[in-house]
């Protein structure tokens, strides 16, 4: 039992070591966007989402329903695009409208495996007088909110 545990324990330990932390930004040029996310901009337009981009992962939020696209969280990494529901729909919400205080205030952190897949996301954002983030996993094809934090500056 005691040499499972150690066993266990190392491989824990490796695939920390494995995983890879990302920042992606906002980004307006869609042509560095792969191939699947560019027809869903074209298709809906460029006015009903909004892209986050680091050279190894994407990320669109959809804020428009058009025919077979649906709103929600794509993300394209080494396995392809895979879409979500939104991870806080409210919230989701808001940050559309009211928008990031400037294009750097809001970004996404990003953990990867050894195989480039994403399995963790971070939201931080700074909207208007509110600051704070979101932790988020992917479990079955699911983003969970694992913590948040969101801190409303008086004016």
């Amino acid at each position: 039992m005691k040499i499972l545990n150690i066993l266990l324990f190392k491989l824990f330990i490796l695939s920390a070591c494995n995983a890879n932390s990302i920042d992606a930004f906002k980004s307006n040029n869609i042509n560095n966007a792969p191939e699947s996310l560019t027809k869903q901009i074209l298709s809906v337009g460029e006015k009903c989402v909004t892209l986050y981009q680091s050279k190894q992962v994407s990320i669109l939020e959809q804020h428009c329903s058009e025919k077979s696209i649906r709103q929600g969280i794509y993300i394209a990494d080494t396995l392809g695009t895979r879409s979500f529901n939104w991870y806080d729909a409210p919230f989701n919400n808001w940050a559309w409208n009211e928008g990031c205080n400037s294009e750097k205030d809001c970004y996404y952190k990003i953990t990867t495996n050894s195989k480039g897949e994403v399995t963790n996301l971070e939201y931080y954002f700074f909207i208007n007088l509110s600051e704070g983030y979101f932790k988020i996993k992917i479990k079955d094809n699911k983003l969970i909110i694992s913590e948040k934090k969101i801190v409303d500056h008086p004016s």
